[in-house]
């Protein structure tokens, strides 16, 4: 008795013992880990090269302001770098010697009138007169008048203003009392809105823009690519050898960004420079002559996946077919995969 409930406990302790023991996969059977990857998304990139044609950034006008009459300077207006409106007052003369002169050619003009007014007057009392003496003051009166319009426009020399809108960008350190001298430059002021883009094109290029009315202007400096009209492109090469046909853009710079001397890029055509759907070209792998690349399910599992490819460079190939912008393909860890795997994104 006492062996039977021996063997009914032992039994019961076995089953218990195996209903608690975790249960192990089946011979053959291995838990899988995901395998870690890298993606990338299929990115709109540009490929192909534009055909670009280097060029200079000239300011449309520039004028040198000179003095043309002597004088001691009264006031300055502007300084190096200052923006300046057309016909604004740059610097000033001391006109003090300029207004004495008007007012003696005014005097000398109203005394030729009183001469003649008297004269006429005796002419009237005396009518055997001549008018030989009319004749003279008449004369005088009109070298009167020259006497004044000189010594207006001297006037208006003394004071030198800007005959265009533009930015001072060069100018003597000129002293409050210095004395100038006609011809001697004062102020230098260039047009910068708009600005000309120059540059020399070759006798090959010259179909790429016949009656082009604008072209695309891209300035490094400032990682910009701009519309510009064509002024001109002359009609004839340059003399000097190899220089090309001359060139002529007008940009706009209504916020003074681009300045004259900075370097750009007149692109002479784009069309092989396009925009592509692309992914690295070290994701795309080959079967059979096949290409293709494992792209990753929302339920991160790695599918094989065909692609057609077209153009390629050193680090993009270009996806014609096969893929969608955004898809993830996997870029590193791909040689390890098959279809199906399980797969962990780490960045």
């Amino acid at each position: 008795m006492h062996k039977r409930k021996a063997i009914i406990l032992a039994a019961a302790f076995a089953l218990l013992t195996a209903c608690a023991s975790p249960q192990l996969p089946a011979e053959g059977e291995q838990e899988v880990a995901a395998k870690k990857v890298k993606v990338t998304e299929v990115a709109a990139i540009t490929m192909g090269e534009a055909i670009r044609v280097d060029a200079a950034i000239q300011p449309s006008s520039r004028v040198d302001i000179a003095a043309q009459v002597n004088g001691e300077v009264l006031a300055k207006h502007v300084s190096v770098g200052d923006s300046v409106s057309s016909g604004q007052t740059l610097v000033e003369l001391d006109q003090a010697d300029y207004r004495a002169a008007l007012s003696r050619a005014q005097l000398a003009k109203e005394k030729v009138l009183l001469q003649l007014e008297n004269y006429k007057v005796q002419l009237r009392e005396n009518s055997s007169g001549q008018n030989t003496e009319i004749d003279m003051l008449q004369l005088s009166l009109r070298e009167a008048d020259l006497s004044i319009q000189e010594a207006n426009r001297n006037l208006q020399k003394a004071v030198l203003k800007s005959p265009i809108a533009g930015v001072v960008v060069d100018m003597p350190d000129l002293a409050i009392g210095q004395q100038v001298n006609p011809g001697q430059q004062l102020v230098q002021v260039e047009q910068i809105d708009p600005l000309h883009v120059e540059a020399a094109v070759k006798e090959k290029d010259l179909q790429l823009i016949q009656n082009k009315e604008s072209l695309s202007v891209f300035v490094p400096v400032l990682g910009q690519t701009l519309e510009a009209d064509v002024v001109y492109l002359s009609p004839s090469a340059s003399s000097q050898q190899g220089s090309g046909f001359a060139l002529k853009l007008k940009i706009d710079n209504p916020e003074g960004a681009i300045r004259p001397g900075m370097s750009a890029q007149v692109i002479l055509d784009d069309s092989l420079a396009q925009t592509v759907s692309a992914v690295p070209i070290a994701s795309v792998l080959e079967e059979d002559g096949t290409a293709y690349v494992y792209t990753v399910s929302e339920d991160a599992v790695a599918v094989k996946t065909q692609v057609e490819l077209g153009r390629k460079n050193k680090e993009y190939a270009e996806i014609v077919a096969g893929l969608q912008e955004h898809d993830r393909v996997v870029s590193v860890g791909q040689s390890l995969l098959a279809d199906g795997d399980s797969v962990e994104i780490v960045e």
